[in-house]
């Protein structure tokens, strides 16, 4: 079925498990709850299409155009997303675990409540997206731009954030348990409430910083840098 031209067509709840589809054109149909099991799809074009609640997990999607795709409640794990265009598409509450999404821009996508443990968001570029809700555990944003980003709730324990700019990032009520945050700006950041059972701040920048009802248990706050983090704590206490 390489290059079929399906457009307005509607194949919801089918089975495409395997199957071949580099190059087609699926765009503005409905495949709501399909199944793209482990499927060709590199190069697809899948604009406005509706995949709700589908699952694409293992199937390869490299160079394939998502733009304001509906993914909801979709699965896409250990999915092959390489040189996806995502531009409007909707992936909130999907399923992204250990997806490759290292380098590109995700400005434009709807990720709130997706779940991206264990995923390479290295370099990847998150400006202002709103991922509040979802799942980070073990994922890598070594390089990541973070700015604006929305992050309540978030599970960030194990997440790679070593020298990440987290500066003026909404961090509130979320879990950074075991993170590394050496050398991390976190000035202006909203930490309130936020685990950081173990997690290291050695060299961080906590300046200016919400810290209300932060669980310092175990954290790492050696030397002068556990004194200048009383000192806040103490300023934002009074």
């Amino acid at each position: 079925m390489t290059k079929a031209v399906v457009k307005g067509a509607g194949f919801s709840n089918t089975d495409f498990t395997g199957a071949i589809l580099s190059d087609s054109d699926f765009s503005r149909i409905n495949l709501a709850n399909s199944k793209f099991n482990d499927a060709k799809l590199n190069g697809i074009n899948l604009t406005e299409a509706t995949l709700s609640g589908s699952d694409l997990s293992g199937a390869d999607l490299t160079g394939a155009d998502l733009t304001k795709t509906i993914l909801r409640d979709a699965n896409l794990s250990n999915t092959i997303l390489l040189q996806i265009i995502l531009n409007g598409a909707d992936i909130s509450n999907s399923i992204l675990f250990g997806a490759n999404l290292s380098g590109m821009d995700l400005t434009a996508a709807g990720l709130k409540g997706v779940d991206l443990s264990n995923a390479d968001l290295s370099e990847t570029n998150l400006v202002g997206v709103d991922l509040s809700g979802g799942s980070l555990q073990g994922t890598n944003l070594s390089g990541a731009d973070l700015s604006n980003v929305i992050l309540r709730g978030v599970n960030l324990s194990d997440t790679i954030l070593k020298g990440i700019n987290l500066a003026g990032v909404d961090l509130s009520d979320s879990n950074l348990d075991g993170v590394d945050l050496s050398n991390t700006i976190l000035k202006g950041t909203n930490l309130s409430r936020v685990s950081l059972n173990g997690t290291s701040l050695f060299g961080s920048d906590l300046s200016e910083s919400n810290l209300i009802g932060i669980d310092f248990t175990v954290a790492n706050l050696m030397m002068s840098i556990f004194q200048i983090q009383i000192y806040q704590i103490l300023i934002y206490l009074e």
